[in-house]
Formats: structure tokens, sequence, C-alpha cells
């Protein structure tokens, strides 16, 4: 990957917690550090460093819960991710995953986590509360992005190397088909038409349309937007 000197994820709180101790609505920004195996948590008016929180090896993508209260940050080279208390801006438990996780995706309501492993090419799939890797399903070379289809019964996962789009039964009996897309693929987005992902981006690129229940269109439109992050 092109960028991995310098890959920042950024993940901004809304922060609305019950604990009487935490800052309610503070907006605090979160930035992983794959290099310095760090989080650093921003102040958003002034962007000071409030909190640097030591976190295991190369953290990546990194997801909020429903509720704010806890942040998740894939760490790349310990396969693990890592869970972070918002309240207390602290590490307070670990997942473990197959080797390189990259990108994941957390469905709440069946209390699983679908992690792409970029070394392994493989999706797991985890269960949130017993911490065990349920199922493994193989994928293309270097998985990057991975989405919940809208109805939450597929599961989206591209393959950089392999050009593909894989469609993955959520209960991880098996990869429904794999669909091949055109150029390097990226993370998945949500919009509100619908299921899109993102190629060529890093710099400039194009936009394929995936409708929620099908496939990525061949029609695509120019996107001026900057490098997402990895």
């Amino acid at each position: 990957m092109d960028l991995r000197r310098l890959s920042l994820a950024l993940a901004i709180s809304s922060v609305v917690l019950a604990a009487p101790c935490a800052a309610k609505d503070t907006g605090l920004i979160f930035v992983s550090n794959e290099k310095s195996n760090n989080i650093i948590v921003l102040e958003p008016k002034t962007y000071k460093v409030v909190k640097d929180i030591k976190t295991s090896r190369r953290p990546r993508d990194m997801h909020f819960d429903a509720a704010h209260q806890k942040l998740y940050v894939a760490c790349g080279d310990d396969d693990v991710i890592e869970i972070i208390d918002v309240a207390k801006l602290a590490v307070i438990g670990k997942l473990a995953t197959g080797t390189s996780p990259e990108t994941f995706a957390i469905d709440e309501s069946r209390r699983r986590i679908y992690v792409a492993n970029e070394e392994s090419s493989s999706l797991s799939i985890i269960d949130m509360d017993q911490n065990i890797i349920v199922h493994e399903v193989p994928t293309g070379a270097e998985p990057e992005g991975v989405s919940i289809g809208k109805d939450g019964k597929v599961v989206y996962v591209t393959s950089e190397v392999g050009d593909l789009v894989h469609e993955i039964d959520p209960g991880g009996r098996a990869s429904i088909s794999g669909t091949r897309s055109y150029g390097e693929d990226m993370p998945f987005r949500h919009w509100a038409s619908g299921l899109s992902f993102r190629k060529n981006s890093r710099l400039f690129g194009s936009v394929g349309s995936v409708p929620s229940s099908g496939r990525p269109s061949c029609d695509s439109t120019s996107a001026t937007s900057g490098p997402m992050p990895m």
C-alpha cells in the first residue's frame, strides 16, 4: 500500500455518555498512528492533544460502537482489535483476529465483527461476547474494505489484488459469490442511494455504484475526493 508509512484514520465522536466523570458532547477526535503505535486524542476546537493512548502495533481502521462508549481499533501487526473506553481514554480489552487485520465492520445486532485480514486473505467473523473467531472465510488476495448490507443479510469484502467484490453470508457458511471489479478496490461507503465503493482514489478516481441488492454497475462518475484513510 502506498500510504503505509503514515496512515491516519480519523474518528469523530459525539461522546454522549452516562458516566458523570465523562465530558459530555466533547466531539473528541481520535487519530490512529501506524508508525508510532498510538492513538492521539485531540480537543476539537484547539486541536490540543488531550491524551496519548498506547496501542498494539500498527493501529489502523477504527469504529465506535452505537453508543459511542467504546472505540474499536484494528492493530495490524499484532493481529488484534483493541477496545478503548471513550470515557476513560484507555484500552480495556482486545479481540483476536486473523493475520494483519486492516478494516472491519461491526454488526451489534448479531454481536459480530467482520474483519478483513490482509496477509491471510480472509474474512474473520468474531463473536464479540465470547472473543472467538467463529468463522474464517477465504477471500481474494489482500482484502481491503468491509461493509454490511443494509438488510444485514450480506457482508461485502473487496480484494485489492484480486480486483474482486465478495458477497459473503454473515453466518460464515460460504462466500456467496465473487464479483469482478475494475482497478484497485477501496473501502466501502454507504450512500443514500445504496452500497457504494470507491476505487483508484488514493489521489482521485472513479466511483462505481452498488445497489443494496445487486452487484457493481458498469456506470461510473468522476470523483475529486482526496486520499482515503487506510
